[in-house]
């Protein structure tokens, strides 16, 4: 079973795809540029904090279809919620019942992030910027309000742990910046991206088409 689970995975494009770029960059750089590397990208590859958030959705005036409250009624119930902590509620018991998002079903726990994470640059930073268990005052992210508070936080490994994962990460990068020399386009991205114009309110074509519907997320 696991032989075949293995030789299954060697098939798989996205596997096969991912070792040659390993090999490629195990042939194009040495371990004193992959420390160098890993130095220059401590925000996306070194320190990490575990963070909880309750999150207060702000709706998209640009979509009629949008959950969400005014940017006034998101900020008091933000503020409200943070008085109501500082009173003695646990934060996770707040997050379970009042945040807006999927991680509420977990305390408002979202794991470990880097300083430059798919977060909402603004929620990164002030979440590096807490102590541990400290509570944030109300940030303002591009999809709402949030509460962050910090559960733990942890350095950055020794390059010596993480050169494989450091590799991966400049393989990837190595990659990029070979299509963008190049200069090839991905077609695919660019009618997709093509298509949500098109169907986004007040788009190119000037008329308010409905637009997806939303997800979930933060």
């Amino acid at each position: 079973q696991m032989g075949t689970t293995i030789e299954k995975r060697k098939q798989d494009p996205n596997f096969l795809a991912n070792s040659a770029l390993r090999k490629i960059a195990h042939a194009l750089y040495a371990d004193e540029q992959l420390a160098a590397y890993y130095a220059a990208n401590q925000d996306r590859l070194g320190p990490t904090v575990r963070v909880r958030h309750i999150f207060a959705r702000v709706k998209d005036a640009r979509n009629p279809f949008a959950n969400g409250a005014t940017e006034e009624e998101a900020r008091k119930r933000i503020e409200a919620l943070r008085a109501t902590i500082a009173a003695g509620e646990k934060f996770e018991k707040i997050a379970r019942m009042k945040s807006d998002d999927r991680s509420r079903f977990h305390g408002g726990d979202i794991g470990f992030i880097y300083r430059r994470a798919r977060t909402d640059p603004a929620f990164s930073e002030a979440a590096f910027a807490l102590e541990v268990g400290a509570v944030s005052a109300p940030v303002r992210s591009a999809a709402g309000f949030h509460l962050i508070q910090v559960v733990e936080k942890r350095a950055a490994p020794p390059f010596a742990e993480v050169r494989e994962r450091v590799l991966r990460a400049r393989a990837r990068d190595w990659f990029q910046e070979a299509i963008e020399k190049a200069e090839i386009r991905n077609v695919y991205l660019d009618e997709l991206k093509a298509s949500k114009q098109r169907t986004a309110p007040g788009g190119p074509t000037g008329k308010n088409t409905p637009p997806a519907t939303p997800t979930d997320r933060t």
